[in-house]
């Protein structure tokens, strides 16, 4: 029996899960079965409410199945609505549900229908709440610049002029925060100058608290863009005004990109008077008047305490005496050249629009200057995981390996490559672009290991057939990617996301696996280890172990032991690190973690 490959996963002497209380079959198929029964109930109470003939109860529902992401039973409910034999006017608000919902679940083709419908065939005129819906899916697109997003804003201010959308303070920030997402300088500041005009005319009809809080929401987002494109003087100057005409207080995420951006530019007075100003600041303040839900109190505790690491982070770097004079000039230039649009160690897509455009080859031993190991996570979030592992990776003097963090949003993008500069990691270079078209520019067996955490779930009802990254293609271009004895590692805690890409992957590997027998049937060669489901099986196998205590399937048991065996162990190793979105589920206390690797042999 041929003996398996060591893998440095996560860097240290053990990787396997602690003890699975469950056994995690069980707990994927359980997961299935309550998304069917979802489903199920909702689709019964739509049709109570359908026969109840009130719109009213019909709105009602269709809200709540908006709010599971189930677009695939709300879509068409105007036409059921006006047909016999419920004969059901749908209202603006059916379609604001529907359009919101189009837009939570990634699909904003079917958003832009839906709009053009709901006038042209029921005779149903958009409001503010459905037109800004469709523009918080145009600026979420996922492309390089906002100025599609931004042709279609004012469009629709053309169009329906009468509704003022370039007066409605709450849909000038769903704009501005397309344009922090994509980091985009001329787009903010054309919204800028609307938000400035509000403010003067007094316009904004909404309550005074409310109105305070918009503001101070608008400032903050415009604020981080000029951080994220080099310009922290212009932000400071921003931030004076913002304080001198009692519009808002400064929040600590705001003056922690101030503060960083100063910091990189090499101007360390001023980032240290950002940094005495930050001292003591109140946490992120909660809209007066009405109480914050759960999710939404979570989500500010957590960007504040991200905030204070950050601050920490900039602290550090200002008193790192190992820094000296012509390194802080170097990055100081680096950064002042233009950011980290033009810095070497950052590839962004230029070409993202066209999904079928020709790329460009990535030759990591040319982005790097050397020929080490590289190790690739995908979708890096914040950055937080994938720069802690680098970091550790290069404690030793020298680094072991090369790191590449590949991200769709430009924030994205820039928070990585900060972190990278202020701790100092030299190992890590950030792709910007999609999953896919950024693995399609990588070579053949170039890469040592993937990493996958936390991707973010697809609605229910695309679980089976379409899922967001999770699926066949993906797991195919990942296992071409990967050298002989590269691993593949995926962290989620969706167990319904879990299941669907098990099977997605037992796919691959299954087809890979029949190919490879073909090829090498003399002599009995399996292409793929699952190792999460071998150690998975030990819990309930005592025979047919190897060299540590793992049992490699033979060419005899392997199809089977992928049919029957789950992917995935129940937990993480306790040293595998932390990220963004991790800290976000422990803080929410959501602790069960599905971890899965499989090596390439």
């Amino acid at each position: 029996m041929a003996k398996r490959r060591r893998s440095d996963v996560s860097n240290a002497k053990a990787v396997e899960p602690r003890h699975v209380r469950e056994p995690v079959q069980e707990i994927l198929e359980q997961a299935r079965k309550r998304a069917d029964a979802g489903e199920e109930r909702g689709r019964a109470a739509l049709d109570a409410a359908l026969r109840s003939r009130r719109i009213l109860e019909v709105n009602r529902v269709v809200g709540e199945l908006g709010k599971a992401r189930y677009l695939n039973l709300i879509h068409d409910i105007p036409a059921r609505m006006s047909r016999e034999p419920f004969r059901l006017q749908p209202s603006v608000h059916t379609f604001s549900n529907i359009i919101n919902t189009c837009v939570r679940c990634g699909d904003l083709p079917l958003a832009r229908r839906t709009v053009e419908q709901m006038a042209e065939q029921f005779g149903v005129r958009p409001n503010q709440v459905t037109l800004t819906a469709l523009l918080k899916g145009e600026a979420q697109a996922p492309v390089r610049s906002m100025s599609s997003a931004m042709e279609v804003f004012q469009r629709l201010c053309d169009e329906h002029a009468g509704l003022k959308l370039d007066t409605n303070l709450r849909t000038i920030n769903t704009m501005l925060r397309g344009c922090v997402r994509m980091c985009d300088m001329r787009a903010a500041k054309s919204l800028m100058k609307l938000v400035k005009q509000i403010w003067k005319t007094g316009q904004q009809q909404d309550a005074q608290a409310e109105v305070d809080l918009g503001f101070g929401a608008a400032f903050e987002y415009y604020i981080k863009v000029l951080c994220y494109n080099a310009r922290p003087r212009r932000a400071h100057k921003v931030l004076r005004k913002m304080q001198r005409r009692h519009i808002a207080s400064p929040t600590p995420p705001m003056l922690c990109e101030l503060a960083c951006a100063y910091a990189l530019l090499g101007n360390v007075a001023a980032s240290r008077s950002v940094l005495s100003l930050a001292a003591g600041r109140a946490a992120t303040p909660a809209a007066q008047g009405s109480r914050p839900t759960d999710s939404l109190q979570l989500f500010n505790r957590l960007r504040d305490q991200q905030a204070d690491i950050s601050l920490m982070r900039v602290e550090r770097f200002l008193n790192d005496s190992s820094l000296g004079s012509r390194e802080r000039s170097s990055i100081a230039a680096q950064v002042e050249r233009g950011g980290f649009w033009s810095h070497p160690r950052v590839i962004l897509d230029d070409d993202e629009d066209n999904e079928f455009s020709e790329l460009p080859p990535l030759k990591f031993h040319k982005l790097f200057g050397d020929r080490k190991a590289v190790k690739v996570e995908i979708c890096s979030g914040h950055g937080d995981w994938v720069t802690s592992r680098a970091r550790a990776d290069a404690s030793t003097g020298e680094s072991i390996c090369n790191w590449v963090a590949v991200e769709m949003r430009l924030d994205r993008v820039y928070q990585t490559w900060a972190k990278a500069l202020l701790d100092g990691v030299r190992n890590l270079a950030v792709l910007g672009g999609t999953a896919q078209r950024m693995l399609r520019r990588m070579q053949n067996h170039s890469v040592a290991e993937v990493f996958v955490n936390f991707p973010d779930p697809p609605p229910p009802y695309l679980q089976e057939n379409k899922l967001v990254l999770l699926d066949a293609a993906f797991m195919q271009q990942v296992l071409r990617v990967l050298q002989p004895g590269g691993v593949l590692t995926i962290v989620t805690d969706d167990a319904l996301y879990a299941g669907c890409a098990e099977d997605q992957l037992r796919k691959v590997l299954l087809e890979a696996q029949a190919n490879a027998r073909i090829a090498h049937v003399a002599e009995g060669i399996e292409p793929f280890v699952v190792l999460t489901a071998q150690r998975a099986g030990q819990e309930n196998e005592e025979e047919g172990r190897t060299e540590g205590g793992h049992d490699t399937p033979t060419a005899r048991e392997g199809a089977a032991a992928l049919s029957s065996r789950s992917f995935f162990s129940g937990d993480l190793p306790h040293d595998y690190g932390n990220s963004y979105f991790d800290s976000m589920w422990k803080n929410g206390n959501r602790t069960r973690r599905f971890f899965m690797q499989i090596q390439k042999k």
